[in-house]
């Protein structure tokens, strides 16, 4: 009810070389996957991974409280937690009567 919740593939890439950025209700990942390095005597057949930089942009329904993010990377998925603005959440309203 008060969080937007982001999951990212990022399989291959360092997460100390991703850049996560949020303004209002954008959210921007972006990154470097290295190039694969073969070891002396190692044959590679094939490789399905590609190599270079990459950047996505995520516009979200919400204005996110850019103070309340909280990311985490496991097994090449980055967990993203964002916590709405509080002019974003909904309020319960009272009504009056007589």
């Amino acid at each position: 009810e008060g969080h937007v919740y982001v999951e990212a593939l990022v399989p291959g890439v360092d997460p100390k070389e991703i850049d996560l950025s949020v303004m209002r209700n954008t959210v921007t990942i972006s990154g470097e996957r290295k190039p694969f390095v073969e070891r002396q005597g190692q044959i590679v057949h094939r490789t399905e991974l590609g190599s270079g930089k990459f950047s996505r942009t995520l516009e979200l329904p919400v204005d996110i409280d850019s103070e309340k993010i909280r990311a985490e990377c496991r097994n090449g998925i980055m967990l993203i937690t964002l916590a709405k603005a509080e002019h974003a959440k909904p309020r319960k309203i009272e009504i009056q009567h007589s």
